[in-house]
């Protein structure tokens, strides 16, 4: 809260750019598509790049030593930044779309003809985006992996650290992606896809006559996968979800009282 501007000056620019990307895309991508596309963006975007402002202040001595002068400890400085990215944002973030979700969902409605034939129809196919659905979801986890990355990046990098944040994230991500599929090719071979700690899609043999009847071929383009069995999948989410969000927060506190000496 030290610099306002700075703060609420990002949040009311990616707020803009939402309303402007809702308007543009709709008749583009369809209303799925743009709902979807825009909260996410929104959201993450948002979300890091203002994670990745709150401990800016060592991109110069100067701002350094006035930030670790301030008279509050290292707790309340990390508590601060920790709440305006992780806490307040998300809350602000999730009421604002949901208005500007409902507005031109709610135009949208407004202007079809209840005697047009399919009204219905177009009235249903059109709804608020529940934040209860995969794509929510899924940014919520995302969300907190980067936002918590960022935090610590901001403290490790002094200078553009948004932008080295998310090259060492993307080669991060990279590695772990090159690893999995090369273990999964040594494994099984014939791998089409290998995601993360989620599955490994593999390429079946060529066609073949079945044993049982010489009626049943399997199709070339059959792709079947393999996931973690239940017990390991949803511990794998967990860890994902919870864990590593709650190491980073760690670290950046840690490095954060790192600095002050």
């Amino acid at each position: 809260m030290e610099r306002p501007a700075q703060t609420f000056g990002v949040v009311l620019l990616n707020f803009i750019v939402i309303v402007l990307l809702y308007a543009f895309l709709r008749d583009i991508i369809g209303w799925d598509g743009t709902q979807n596309l825009t909260f996410f963006w929104g959201f993450i975007f948002g979300g890091c790049y203002l994670s990745a402002a709150m401990f800016n202040h060592f991109s110069s001595n100067a701002n350094g030593s006035a930030f670790l002068t301030l008279p509050c400890s290292t707790l309340e400085k990390w508590l601060c930044a920790f709440l305006i990215s992780c806490v307040l944002y998300v809350i602000v973030y999730l009421l604002f779309f949901k208005a500007v979700d409902f507005a031109f969902v709610r135009y949208y409605h407004s202007h079809l003809n209840p005697a047009e034939l399919h009204y219905t129809e177009k009235l249903e196919a059109v709804q608020l985006l529940p934040y209860t659905q995969k794509t929510a979801v899924t940014s919520y986890m995302i969300y907190a992996n980067l936002v918590t990355s960022m935090l610590v990046g901001s403290l490790y990098f002094n200078r553009l650290a948004f932008i080295k944040t998310g090259l060492a994230i993307c080669a991060v991500f990279v590695g772990m992606f090159a690893l999995n599929y090369l273990v999964a090719q040594m494994l099984f071979g014939q791998v089409d896809d290998a995601f993360p700690f989620s599955h490994v899609s593999m390429r079946m043999l060529s066609p073949g006559i079945s044993q049982e009847t010489a009626l049943m071929m399997r199709p070339r383009n059959e792709v079947g996968d393999i996931t973690l069995p239940s017990p390991y999948g949803e511990f794998s989410r967990s860890v994902i979800r919870f864990a590593v969000p709650a190491i980073l927060c760690i670290t950046s506190f840690v490095r954060l009282k790192e600095k002050e000496f």
